[in-house]
């Protein structure tokens, strides 16, 4: 029997030696107004993102009275 040699996508999906395997990751989302927070755990670190939802044509032409974007046009 031959040994195959590990591909980047079975390197990935084992630890490497010596090292524990990480702690599983949590996921939960909570709603305030228009605003939502997400709460999210990777490994021993406890994260939140707030995420607002926003008007693109409203932010664009802010940015272009602004001028600070020089993007592409939205489309309508």
């Amino acid at each position: 029997m031959r040994a195959v040699p590990a591909t980047a996508a079975t390197a990935r999906s084992r630890p490497a030696r010596g090292r524990r395997p990480r702690a599983r990751s949590s996921f939960g989302e909570r709603r305030l107004r228009d605003v939502r927070v997400i709460g999210f755990r990777s490994g021993a670190r406890t994260w939140e993102l707030a995420v607002v939802t926003i008007d693109v044509p409203v932010v664009t032409a802010a940015l272009r009275e602004a001028e600070s974007w020089s993007g592409p046009t939205p489309p309508e």
